[in-house]
């Protein structure tokens, strides 16, 4: 009976919008996760299917049973599969059920154990995706602190210019222009380097058993350049060599006769096609963008990203960004401020402070994509994914348009060029520019059978 469930495909029939895309878009869980949680799903209807005694589903799981549910007919035909249909039943808060998903919860981690192995962590204990992270939620706001911040700037200014105002006043020019630039060329490549280490140190600590170190190629590729486009460039590629689509001499994107669609992607892509016409890639790439197979991808990945960012880790890169850029800032401010009150000429000093300015803002927009554009996928690169694989996906987030199919290349080079965008431009930055279980009944046993 194990066997027939673990070849139960829950995305049957395929569809756009199936059972494995719908799960991971509501929760923006990423394709892995979300594979490997559909499997421990099926572990647990197969226990609570051979034995008559109730047991209880970990969070993660929880969620996958809700969404079957509500696909009624392949939940029938699963519940055919185990013998009986698997009931499930709302938690309450009182305190005799609590008793109750405790037991069930204790019941199910033994046959769990006895059956398949001990528990994977993250979507048995665990109540969400990032739980593994420990992404501790920053107390402070980033806007928040911004407003701090240059209050606080303004009391450095008043601090230092009663401080040095007479030191500065005998400080020369170009002495003193040539010094900032210096100083503020150290400081970008300082702090540049300093929260690459910090970077590269979260992930390094990282629990090894979080979605972060399971991430597909295509998750990777979207990281690294922020693009969904440069996904589907690969999946086009690759459905042009497998004779599922056809890229005509008059660069016409068809179906082909008699293809074989084997997964979701292929299927939306070939139904993009046939809703709309065989045309050129340019004008069928805005209709592929906007389907639920790819925007999960998309979905995913903002998630992580705005979590890390809200987080407590994240917030102390920035403060430390922040407040030393700030601390540079008011020493030209500060001499900017004497030379007007002396009558000398500060144009140039001026031009310098807006420069800074500019170069600062970028860099510390840019310090929240950094974890994405660079240190995941450089980990990826070096410590992760083989030095030769064999799936044509990693290969192409390790090589690029490098392996697309030549006669695709031009197409997407001439888009590439009029959106004045290029594949893998993570990782830039100002500096080289500018110098359970269910806990508390939250969540329903299921009964032995109807």
């Amino acid at each position: 009976m194990w066997q027939k469930v673990l070849e139960f495909n829950l995305n049957e029939p395929i569809r756009g919008y199936g059972f494995s895309t719908r799960l991971a878009n509501e929760n923006n869980w990423t394709r892995n996760f979300t594979k490997q949680a559909i499997h421990e799903y099926k572990k647990f209807m197969y226990l609570a299917a051979i034995q008559d005694q109730m047991v209880s589903p970990s969070d993660i799981v929880d969620i996958v049973w809700h969404q079957h549910l509500i696909f009624t007919q392949s939940y029938q035909r699963f519940c055919e599969i185990l013998g009986k249909r698997i009931e499930h039943i709302p938690g309450t808060h009182d305190r005799q059920d609590w008793e109750k998903l405790k037991l069930a919860r204790n019941r199910l981690s033994t046959l769990y154990i006895e059956s398949f192995g001990q528990q994977p962590g993250q979507y048995w204990h665990c109540r969400s995706i990032y739980e593994p992270l420990s992404l501790d939620k920053s107390p402070l706001k980033i806007n928040a602190f911004l407003a701090l911040g240059l209050l606080g700037t303004l009391f450095l200014y008043l601090a230092i210019a009663a401080l040095i105002k007479p030191m500065y006043v005998k400080i020369d020019n170009p002495e003193f222009l040539i010094g900032f630039i210096t100083i503020t060329s150290v400081v970008f490549v300082s702090l540049e380097l300093y929260s690459r280490m910090k970077l590269n140190e979260f992930v390094q600590r990282a629990d090894r058993d979080s979605f972060l170190f399971n991430l597909s190629p295509a998750e990777l590729i979207y990281l690294q350049s922020g693009k969904l486009e440069y996904v589907i460039h690969g999946y086009i590629s690759r459905m042009i060599e497998k004779n599922i689509l056809c890229l005509g001499g008059d660069k016409i994107l068809s179906n082909c006769s008699n293809a074989n669609v084997n997964d979701e992607i292929e299927f939306t892509i070939t139904e993009v096609i046939e809703t709309y016409g065989a045309n050129y890639y340019p004008l069928l790439l805005p209709r592929l963008l906007e389907r639920p197979i790819f925007r999960v991808i998309e979905n995913s990945m903002t998630s992580f990203k705005r979590r890390f960012i809200n987080s407590r880790y994240f917030s102390s890169i920035f403060y430390v960004n922040f407040s030393v850029i700030s601390f540079v800032f008011v020493f030209g401010l500060l001499r900017l401020g004497i030379g007007t009150q002396r009558d000398k000429p500060v144009a140039f000093l001026v031009m310098l402070l807006i420069m800074y300015l500019l170069c600062s803002v970028i860099f510390l927009i840019r310090l929240g994509s950094k974890l994405g554009t660079y240190t995941i996928p450089q980990f990826y690169k070096t410590e992760i994914n083989p030095s030769e694989p064999d799936e044509w996906e990693w290969k192409y987030f390790l090589m690029g348009q490098a392996i697309l199919i030549g006669p695709l290349i031009p197409i997407v080079t001439a888009m590439e060029k009029s959106s004045n965008t290029y594949f893998g431009t993570g990782g830039s930055s100002c500096s080289s520019g500018c110098g359970s279980s269910c806990g508390g009944g939250g969540c329903g046993g299921c009964g032995g059978s109807d």
